[in-house]
């Protein structure tokens, strides 16, 4: 996984998610417009989600990126009203973050965080721009991959607001810890709300591993909880 290219699913890297107020698969924009949904941010107690990698796990081998294809999420496993939008691989523009330490350190490691294999797509609900999500699987050795979405999440909630940048945008952003579903073998996540142009947009990350795979979901925080657990359960399946 690169980074940069996180919700490349929305044309847009993961540092400038301030913008996906504008893009095709944006966030809840907390207007009553959106899909709806009761944000959580109460996060669980110290490490109590995290089964840390080690043992058997030391064996497990990445998949390819052909197999992860085939457990990616398709319209077929999400019902009725969404439509795909295909990642298109294009590269993004130049981003980063200020007024984090953290974030500025991690904008700076963006070219060192690639998994073995990444597969991503994305989808819009009922047509809307303010209702959709990324999807994404990765796969490493579980060490890997425990160890590149701890430094991405740990960055997002170290400091409780800071700046994006696209380009020469700056967009203001405040962090949360939500609550985590009792998935896999270590869950992440983190509610960005974003200080956009047409008021707050919610955006909901959340990062499950299971073994040698994870499966991020980002977007809509009502989309975000209720496809995770389908994610999760497809990318496992053998």
């Amino acid at each position: 996984m690169r980074l940069r290219h996180f919700t490349r699913t929305w044309g847009l890297p993961l540092l400038a998610g301030a913008l996906l107020a504008t893009s095709a698969c944006g966030g809840d924009k907390g207007d009553g417009k959106g899909t709806p949904e009761v944000v959580r941010t109460q996060a669980p107690a110290g490490d109590a989600h995290r089964k840390q990698p080690g043992g058997a796990d030391a064996d497990v081998k990445p998949l390819d990126a052909a197999r992860l294809r085939t457990r990616l999420l398709t319209l077929a496993d999400l019902g009725p009203g969404y439509t795909e939008v295909p990642d298109d691989g294009k590269d993004d523009a130049a981003s980063g973050a200020t007024g984090c330490a953290a974030m500025e350190r991690l904008s700076a490691r963006m070219p060192s965080l690639k998994l073995a294999a990444e597969v991503k797509t994305g989808f819009k609900y009922d047509g809307t721009e303010n209702s959709g999500m990324a999807v994404e699987l990765d796969s490493d050795s579980p060490a890997r991959l425990s160890a590149v979405y701890k430094e991405i999440y740990d960055s997002f909630n170290s400091c409780p607001s800071f700046s994006f940048t696209e380009g020469t945008t700056p967009t203001r952003a405040t962090s949360a810890k939500p609550e985590l579903p009792a998935l896999g073998d270590e869950r992440f996540g983190t509610l960005l709300t974003l200080d956009g142009a047409n008021g707050p947009t919610v955006i909901k990350y959340v990062t499950v591993r299971k073994g040698s795979v994870s499966a991020t979901l980002i977007g809509s925080p009502a989309l975000v909880d209720k496809h995770i657990g389908k994610a999760v359960d497809k990318m496992t399946r053998s």
